[in-house]
């Protein structure tokens, strides 16, 4: 993981950046995993034993798919993940310091526990049926209170109670509202629990202010601190047609992702509610505003 560029005015001051607080604190969890080899398997991403049959299609192609598929809902905090409709999902904790992108980022759902690998479990979508995988993590995932075997998948239906460590998800079909049309969206800050207003216009930056350049992005996402560190300046832009959202790198220092695919710098992807967006180490969830949003909402 690269820092960016744009956090140093010239290359002394990047040799002698010593990270602080909450990025201090994964740099610590780092150097204590290394110590443990039973922990060793959290900092490096697995391979899928059905790599070879679930190989990605071409996203960049593909269209918004409007079917009512089925979220993930973290009970803590309301945080919905979308999952996909072929392929897998990864979820983990976020550590920009050993290089873990897990796909969703479970960081705050996971806040009074900190019980999440950087890569614990993973959710396989097969033929329309979905699947889920403990990737051999320490504190463990669980389905209806039944503990999984480490690499053995175990299918799942509506209504499932998942448990990885303390974190609690329950799998419902996605709400009705997001396929009405004048959608309010949002994005919602996996990390911090920030929610950012999402305006539907021709096209809205995302990255971080830079008052010596006289610089604000339409998203700023320096009010986050530490956490979007890695985040440029102009990281990422997304784009409002309609309903119809798209996003596309702006040339940054450390990549953008949508559900771990890589976003292009010359082609928009298409992006559909309970998406994630990984911006170089801090999460985003395209989410939809239904009137009070509450902790069921998140």
């Amino acid at each position: 993981m690269v820092i960016d560029d744009d956090l140093y005015e010239d290359e002394a001051l990047e040799e002698t950046y010593t990270p602080r607080g909450l990025l201090s604190r994964w740099a610590q969890r780092d150097a204590e995993s290394d110590l443990n080899e039973d922990t060793d398997d959290t900092l490096v991403r697995p391979l899928d034993p059905l790599e070879s049959d679930l190989e990605e299609s071409p996203t960049v192609t593909r269209e918004i798919n409007q079917r009512l598929l089925p979220v993930l809902i973290a009970q803590e905090t309301g945080h919905r993940i979308r999952l996909p409709d072929e392929g897998k999902l990864t979820l983990g904790s976020l550590n920009p310091f050993s290089g873990a992108s897990p796909d969703v980022d479970l960081t705050l759902d996971d806040r009074r526990h900190r019980s999440v690998a950087a890569f614990h479990a993973q959710i396989i979508a097969r033929d329309g049926e979905y699947y889920i995988e403990d990737l051999r993590s320490v504190s463990g995932s669980w389905l209806n209170d039944e503990r999984l075997l480490p690499r053995t998948l175990r299918k799942l239906t509506l209504g499932d109670e998942v448990r990885l460590g303390g974190c609690t998800l329950h799998l419902q079909r996605a709400p009705s509202s997001w396929q009405q049309s004048q959608l309010r969206y949002s994005l919602y800050a996996t990390a911090t629990g920030q929610r950012f207003p999402l305006p539907c216009q021709e096209q809205i930056i995302i990255g971080r202010a830079d008052r010596n350049a006289d610089f604000t992005p339409d998203i700023d996402l320096a009010e986050a601190g530490e956490a979007a560190l890695l985040v440029s300046r102009r990281h990422a832009a997304i784009y409002c047609e309609g309903d119809a959202l798209s996003i596309i790198d702006l040339g940054s220092t450390n990549r953008t992702k949508v559900d771990g695919v890589l976003v292009s710098t010359e082609t928009p992807l298409p992006l559909s509610p309970g998406q994630h967006i990984w911006l170089g180490g801090f999460g985003l969830v395209v989410d939809v505003d239904e009137g009070d949003v509450g902790a069921d909402s998140a």
